[in-house]
């Protein structure tokens, strides 16, 4: 089972430059947002995970032409942009857990 880091403030970048990251930027009324976090936590510790509101305009500029719909799971290595974070992994890492 993981940390999961949820900001209390816009500073993403604080996180940026870790080795394996993801990022879950959510917004407060969305169903699906609410459905996944507590899934989060089962995601291994090689990972750092951080939880981005939709009110943290800096943090969300991370990711690549913008936040365009909740949740968006993306993943970075040392600061740079790879890949959103496929839900399947996510439901693969609480298999293994459960």
């Amino acid at each position: 089972m993981n940390d999961v880091v949820v900001l209390k403030e816009d500073n993403l970048s604080k996180y940026m430059e870790e080795n394996k990251l993801i990022v879950f930027y959510k917004r407060d009324t969305c169903p699906a947002c609410m459905k996944l976090f507590p899934d989060l936590y089962y995601i291994p510790k090689e990972y750092v995970v951080v939880v981005v509101d939709e009110t943290m305009m800096k943090s969300c500029t991370y990711f690549p032409g913008g936040i365009k719909y909740f949740p968006t799971i993306a993943y970075y290595e040392k600061g740079y942009y790879k890949d959103e974070f496929k839900l399947s992994e996510l439901k693969k890492y609480k298999q293994k857990y459960n």
